[in-house]
């Protein structure tokens, strides 16, 4: 996420227009440590490590301009929960299972 702006001195130099700007580099929700986020990651198994790695392949492919991205962005949750539920890597879940896994992460009500 970035924001330029264009200016111009109009007392000093008004006859020169200058661009500034500013660039996020990284945004949390959770206000966590950059450093204790990599560091849980790299500790991880390699089957859990597997898995995440396929999880962001897919999130990774819901660019914008990709015409499936909401496909690629469920498909990203599909691994995860398929994982939380025991499945093998190309086991099928349920949109059921999916509905009421997302509940339960989210605390939310049935």
């Amino acid at each position: 996420m970035g924001d330029g702006h264009y200016a111009t001195d109009l007392t000093n130099k008004p006859d020169i227009e200058w661009v500034y700007g500013q660039f996020m580099h990284r945004w949390s929700y959770l206000k966590e440590d950059p450093n204790t986020t990599l560091s849980k990651i790299e500790s991880l198994n390699a089957e859990k490590q597997e898995v995440l790695d396929l999880a962001l392949a897919y999130y990774k492919l819901g660019e914008y301009t990709n015409p499936l991205r909401i496909e690629s962005f469920f498909s990203s949750i599909t691994v995860l929960v398929r994982n939380m539920l025991g499945k093998k890597k190309d086991g099928k879940v349920k949109t059921s299972q999916l509905k009421n896994k997302i509940r339960d992460i989210l605390n939310l009500p049935y």
